[in-house]
């Protein structure tokens, strides 16, 4: 739930720099939970 709520709030109110940014983190995070779990 909280999840569709950040995305929501990432298409509506942030602008496309912040955006870069907030993904690049979110995917930085992701690939270290896969790591993570695949080791």
């Amino acid at each position: 739930m909280k999840a569709i709520a950040i995305q929501w709030i990432d298409k509506s109110f942030m602008s496309n720099e912040l955006k870069d940014k907030y993904k690049m983190l979110v995917d930085e995070r992701h690939t270290r939970i896969e790591n993570h779990y695949h080791e």
